[in-house]
């Protein structure tokens, strides 16, 4: 009988990152017999009780995530900042870090700050992923997908994986089956009430609320989306949302009950049991890039999502293959009716959630969409998969160009560090910058690393970083 080993898992806020952690937690209980112990805040704590990934809760006060959460990895090495407060930490915090785990088989942090980093580094491990402080406070992340993770973070332009599927490589999982998860006993009472309330019809759930401001589609377009998929699928409309929202859900009910449609507020009235109750009961849920449609995809029910201000739906679209995005080319709010064209299946622009080589990628309803720069997005992940993964046979040859310049300065670069002189990162970088390139994101990853390294004065991972880089490039697309 085999021993179940001891991984640790570092996650420590925002819920709709936790299901999308929980992906890997799944994956490697699927794998092998695994103790997980979840490193997660205390206001998320209760959400990940009993599931069945979960060995071991260990809760962090709100207060140290607090206080060190703001100290981010890219920001303070832009400033030449190269390690944490780690003694501060440990001064304030004696308890917390004394409590922790002094060993596991495996630690991987998906946090990607100071509170998490400086946990995750305390803890020792043969086998270590993410970001994670030094003894000193160093800043460290050593492996490829979580340099490409963070890459992703410092502008959302550029990467085209999403974060489960760098998630899933990040822990080291086997990608097999790749889903959320989130178990829960279903509120039969609560389910029951509803439904002699909506008069047995079947219902439409929409979250209008988001915790960005720049995420949220307006109160008066999700009205007139929800009107026209009411009126065309002759469904009810249910809102749900935080106690925050309720003013606005109620205002949208009665709205739409005045145009004669069935329509219930629920906003600051139901748990997370409840609330996956109802998704799984439902036609569909329409929200923003926010929690509920990552605990849709994890009960296994279909969504739209509306993106604006941002173009995530690559990186944050629910991780279920058929779920649905809506993105303008200039990032603006789409139109209402657009939204309702595709929760209906209606018209060519929107994008559907595919699955290509087991990763997801949104690609276009039909070759028809109105949403070109948009088109060959997933092309460019495919590259990022080449370039992160040289085992992966994805098929085709098509590549993005990128010049033949930078190539020639990466080999230049790490020929004269290996022959003994001392090259300056910032140069190198900016031989091989241009913005908005397709193929940003993998510079940004060697920019970071370097200027890990050559803090401590590494110069020999300089170049084995600046080799990466071209095979990398080789592979992701073509000098031209």
């Amino acid at each position: 009988m085999s021993t179940a080993r001891h991984f640790v898992l570092v996650r420590l806020y925002r819920f709709g990152d936790l299901l999308m952690s929980s992906a890997l937690a799944r994956a490697w209980k699927r794998e092998e017999p695994t103790a997980i112990t979840w490193i997660v805040g205390e206001e998320c704590a209760d959400f990940l009780r009993d599931q069945p990934y979960v060995d071991r809760l260990f809760v962090v006060p709100s207060n140290y995530t607090h206080s060190f959460k703001q100290f981010t990895i890219w920001a303070e090495l832009a400033e030449g900042k190269e390690r944490f407060g780690l003694r501060e930490a440990l001064a304030e915090y004696p308890r917390l870090f004394g409590a922790l785990p002094e060993s596991a088989d495996r630690v991987v942090n998906l946090t990607f700050n100071a509170a998490a980093s400086m946990i995750a580094g305390r803890i020792q491990t043969a086998e270590r992923f993410g970001p994670y402080s030094g003894p000193r406070g160093e800043k460290r992340i050593d492996d490829r997908w979580s340099q490409y993770y963070l890459a992703a973070g410092t502008d959302l332009r550029f990467p085209a994986l999403h974060w489960v599927d760098a998630f899933i490589n990040i822990g080291g999982a086997r990608r097999e089956d790749i889903r959320t998860l989130w178990e829960w006993e279903p509120d039969a009472g609560f389910m029951e009430g509803l439904k002699q309330r909506l008069g047995g019809a079947p219902y439409l759930v929409v979250q209008l609320g988001a915790s960005e401001a720049e995420k949220r589609w307006s109160e008066e377009n999700f009205i007139e989306a929800s009107d026209i998929i009411a009126r065309e699928a002759g469904l009810a409309v249910v809102f749900v949302g935080s106690a925050n929202e309720r003013i606005p859900c109620l205002r949208a009910v009665r709205e739409l009950t005045s145009r004669g449609i069935t329509a219930e507020s629920l906003a600051g009235g139901t748990d997370f049991r409840q609330l996956a109750s109802l998704m799984a009961g439902s036609e569909g849920l329409l929200s923003n890039d926010t929690f509920a449609q990552h605990l849709s995809a994890a009960v296994d029910a279909p969504s739209v999502t509306v993106y604006q201000g941002n173009v995530s739906p690559w990186l944050t679209l629910g991780y279920r293959e058929g779920n649905r995005a809506v993105i303008e080319d200039d990032l603006s709010p789409p139109a209402p009716e657009r939204v309702a064209d595709a929760f209906l299946n209606q018209g060519p622009n929107y994008l559907v959630a595919r699955r290509i080589a087991g990763y997801q990628f949104p690609i276009p309803a039909s070759l028809e969409a109105q949403t070109a720069p948009w088109r060959q997005r997933w092309i460019i992940g495919l590259g990022h998969l080449r370039a992160l993964d040289p085992t992966l046979e994805l098929g085709g040859d098509i590549r993005v160009g990128f010049p033949q310049a930078w190539l020639d300065a990466l080999r230049q670069a790490s020929e004269s560090i290996e022959a003994g002189s001392i090259v300056d990162s910032l140069n190198v970088e900016r031989a091989i910058a241009q913005e908005r390139h397709p193929l940003m994101a993998l510079t940004i990853m060697l920019s970071v690393q370097n200027r890990f390294s050559s803090a401590f004065g590494v110069q020999k991972l300089q170049a084995e970083n600046y080799r990466w880089l071209a095979d990398a490039l080789v592979r992701a697309g073509r000098a031209e």
